[in-house]
């Protein structure tokens, strides 16, 4: 989320939630001004009131004119001398506050009345980057036909564009565009307007932008591009947005992941079928080897493992270190996944480089449910490892009881040493494992 949204934090600082004139019991013109008595803003005015009295907020009576919508008060505050351009102590003038709002009728008075259309707060929110984040159409296209600065942009450097585009307003999106705001912007995070788009899944905004001119091939700070973020949160629509555009389905990042890989981790069926559609690589390799059908497997995506199998994916390709979808299930404890795997021909006992089985790798992470679906499946219980390890030594190092004793239940054979001559109960008494411990003594003492 934070990727996602870096300018949050100063939007919600710009923008005060609690409308700034409010107070127990503001006095005089203030509080006829917010109440909208007209009657009784004319007798305090006639009677020679403060104009530029404050709130407990710095609110002036126009301010609360402004954000009240009391577009009459405000040109009768107007007419009698206010200032235009007073701040409150947020550094908010009336023209944001009724930017902020949208109100239309009230910012055409105030721009009549000599409001200056740029100037910001103290974070530096301007009426248009306020109208643009309200999705407040009609007001953005007046304070622009009023030379608002299209490229201003808050502390953050978030520029209108970006705001409305984070905020999936698309037809601030497109009235910005249309009178030239620049695409080549990022806030302080590095984030993008298309980056933004992509990240909201607004296929619509993203489109905008890339017809206007933003780079399809763009990167965020990270070296990820669009595609991969929109894979990687199930946006389908951008993932097919962006292949039309020319982007090619089996872009890489600098660790060999592919944007299938990205979906297979999440598990995002819809995102993952546009990219097999498009002819993105099922069997393709990471730089360790990893392939989509791995990266599903050990999160436990049975349908994306259905899928990539569907469409001819390899279930016993290998990783570098010799590692399957199988081992990666197990390495996961995702029961339903190794089941799936082993109902369609992966190998139970295949091993990793160091000679350990999925059974091992399970067992040792203390997966039960993983270790009883490997079992009820025939994996051998009796396997080493290349230093002589077996299935019940590693769960004496993991710790795991109830492995302990289904291990011993299935046939373990506690007396089976490693290459150093070590057995499951000298694995327990080393590593402090004191229930596991105390189960293989009692074991021991039974037979």
């Amino acid at each position: 989320m934070k990727r996602i949204l870096g300018i949050v934090s100063i939007w919600l600082m710009g923008f005060c939630l609690v409308p700034p004139w409010v107070a127990a019991a503001e006095p005089g013109l203030i509080q006829a001004v917010f109440e909208g008595d007209t009657e009784e803003v004319h007798r305090l005015l006639e009677a020679g009131a403060d104009l530029e009295e404050r709130s407990s907020k710095g609110s002036t009576p126009l301010m609360v004119a402004a954000s009240a919508g009391r577009t009459e008060l405000t040109r009768l505050l107007l007419k009698a001398g206010a200032d235009v351009n007073a701040r409150n102590e947020y550094g908010d003038t009336a023209l944001i506050l009724a930017s902020t709002r949208g109100d239309f009728d009230t910012v055409q008075a105030l721009l009549k009345g000599g409001a200056d259309v740029n100037a910001g707060n103290y974070y530096g929110w301007t009426p248009l980057i306020r109208a643009s984040r309200y999705g407040h159409h009609g007001v953005a296209g007046l304070l622009l036909q009023n030379k608002a600065d299209i490229n201003a942009a808050v502390r953050d450097n978030s520029t209108a564009l970006i705001v409305a585009s984070g905020e999936g307003h698309s037809t601030v999106v497109q009235l910005l565009l249309e009178h030239g705001a620049r695409l080549d912007v990022q806030n302080r995070d590095g984030v993008s307007p298309a980056q933004l788009a992509v990240l909201t899944g607004r296929a619509d905004i993203l489109g905008l932008l890339l017809a206007a001119g933003a780079d399809v091939n763009e990167r965020n700070r990270a070296g990820e591009p669009l595609i991969i973020l929109a894979a990687e949160r199930g946006f389908a629509d951008c993932v097919r947005l962006l292949i039309g555009k020319g982007v090619a389905a089996d872009t890489r990042l600098n660790n060999g992941w592919t944007p299938l890989m990205r979906a297979a981790k999440y598990g995002h069926l819809e995102a993952g079928r546009q990219l097999l559609d498009k002819g993105a690589d099922l069997n393709a390799k990471s730089t360790g080897g990893a392939t989509p059908v791995m990266v599903a497997a050990q999160m436990g995506h049975v349908d994306f493992i259905r899928l990539l199998e569907e469409r001819g994916a390899e279930l016993n390709a290998r990783s570098r270190n010799g590692s399957t979808a199988l081992i990666s299930a197990a390495a996961g404890g995702e029961a339903g996944a190794i089941r799936y795997l082993l109902q369609h021909g992966a190998n139970v006992n295949d091993t990793v480089a160091n000679g350990s089985s999925a059974l091992m790798v399970a067992a040792e992470r203390g997966h039960l449910d993983a270790v009883k679906v490997l079992l009820e499946f025939g994996a051998d219980i009796k396997k080493q490892s290349k230093w002589g390890w077996t299935p019940l030594m590693v769960a004496a190092a993991g710790g795991n009881v109830e492995i302990i004793r289904l291990l011993l239940e299935k046939g373990a054979d506690p007396g089976a040493r490693s290459n150093k001559g070590w057995t499951a109960l000298t694995v327990a008494m080393v590593l402090k494992r004191n229930p596991v411990v105390e189960v293989l003594q009692k074991n021991r003492i039974r037979h």
